[in-house]
């Protein structure tokens, strides 16, 4: 069994794993979408430029992964940089209660980690066998393949 926390994006099982939530390519909660997906795809990075002055001077964006030195508005990088510490501080809150659940319910229930079996259910999944994924989720473990 694998025990899983995290931000993911539930998909449909389609050959593509499109996004739950796209109607037509166009997504149906747009105003109301999760910060991931605000955050995306977009990456900021503070950098030094010529000068020595660290600033916000990276920006990748859809299609433009590794591009760099990309000219952005300083409001537009302000809020995305507000945004992805929201999604930041979100996630680690998510994964430190993720870790004090699983720690309590592996105590409940007399259960401990073994690594041996934790990779030979890995390697399973990576050939593409269905394997069971507790996912951590609105503080409680949901049984999944």
């Amino acid at each position: 069994m694998f025990y899983v926390s995290g931000y993911a994006l539930k998909t449909i099982n389609d050959e593509n794993g499109s996004c739950y939530f796209l109607n037509g390519g166009k997504c149906r909660i747009y105003e109301n979408r999760p910060l991931i997906c605000r955050v995306y795809p977009y990456m900021l990075h503070r950098e030094a430029d010529e000068d020595g002055k660290v600033d916000w001077r990276q920006i990748s964006g859809l299609n433009l992964h590794g591009d760099y030195n990309l000219l952005i508005k300083e409001d537009e990088c302000i809020r995305i940089a507000e945004e992805t510490i929201r999604y930041e501080e979100e996630f680690l809150l998510l994964e430190i209660n993720f870790l004090k659940s699983i720690k309590e319910f592996f105590a409940i229930n007399q259960l401990k980690h073994v690594q041996k079996v934790f990779d030979q259910q890995l390697r399973l999944s990576k050939t593409g066998e269905s394997v069971k994924v507790r996912v951590y989720y609105k503080g409680k473990f949901e049984d999944c393949i």
